[in-house]
């Protein structure tokens, strides 16, 4: 599974790659893991916090932004990316071109994100957007570590039994577009499409939503609810085939945003996350 933005268009519009359906044996194993990745969740995780950050969150100034400026910032990033695919049409064509697009489109909206924050918060924009490191860098690095291998055993029980779950809703699971167009790459233009799923993909979605739209969603909604909804909006953009497992990356992307203040944490995160993964479809998915 691929984490990313870049879903909102097909990399070589590649026919998505079948997915075979677990059997209820291996989805009941799942099944186990997600309650058993919850369960070292709920135990281990406040000893890893504690360990790393301290036994209290930092309190950080209210976000004064809600759903206009989200809807501004949402506008700006997907009229970025069809502005950018338009363009990148004109200049030649590449088969980099739909995450060139898709980062081109969130890198709008991030400078519009900034753009609003910093006219709503002035000098705190960088501390409510999560561009400081309130913990101290490395605490908050290894704390996103250390999460996402504590997170994983839940996230992969939700990978296992999404298939099934879609497919007794009538959906036959595909592997996400992007993630096909990329396998069918070779050469630099490989290379430069793992650059950009695992890296700066990554990092550009979680200014946008782990840093602008989550603090304010947090303020208004509390912070299990805020997470939540942060993480439904994200997993949303992905589509059906991908939503679940990315809602529970999301969850524990949130989390850890929310514990640090900050985005080093979930940035390492995900940045680890989409590019293992990638690598791992890389070596293992048949051409």
């Amino acid at each position: 599974m691929l984490i990313g933005l870049q879903e909102a268009v097909p990399a070589v519009e590649p026919e998505g790659l079948a997915v075979t359906l677990p059997t209820w044996g291996e989805t009941g194993i799942g099944l186990a893991v997600l309650v058993a990745g919850l369960l070292l969740w709920s135990y281990l995780a406040p000893l890893l916090m504690r360990a790393l950050l301290g036994p209290e969150r930092l309190p950080r100034p209210a976000a004064p932004w809600w759903a206009l400026e989200m809807f501004t910032v949402a506008f700006a990033t997907f009229a970025g990316i069809l502005g950018s695919m338009l363009l990148l049409g004109v200049v030649g064509s590449s088969p980099l071109d739909p995450l060139l697009a898709t980062d081109l489109g969130m890198l709008l909206g991030v400078v519009t994100a900034w753009n609003l924050a910093r006219r709503r918060a002035k000098d705190a924009t960088s501390r409510l957007l999560g561009l400081d490191a309130p913990h101290g860098l490395v605490r908050e690095l290894g704390f996103g570590l250390f999460g996402l291998l504590l997170g994983t055993p839940a996230i992969l029980g939700v990978m296992q039994i999404a298939p099934r779950l879609l497919s007794l809703m009538g959906h036959e699971p595909q592997t996400q577009a992007v993630l096909a167009g990329i396998l069918a790459l070779d050469g630099g233009a490989l290379v430069g499409a793992i650059v950009l799923a695992s890296f700066v993909g990554p990092v550009l979605e979680e200014v946008l939503f782990r840093g602008f739209v989550q603090p304010a969603c947090v303020d208004r909604l509390g912070a299990s609810g805020g997470i939540l909804f942060t993480a439904l909006l994200f997993a949303a953009i992905h589509g059906a085939d991908a939503m679940l497992p990315v809602f529970a990356l999301a969850v524990v992307l949130g989390i850890l945003r929310h514990r640090t203040g900050g985005l080093a944490a979930p940035v390492l995160a995900h940045c680890l996350w989409n590019g293992t993964t990638l690598l791992i479809a890389i070596k293992f998915v048949p051409a």
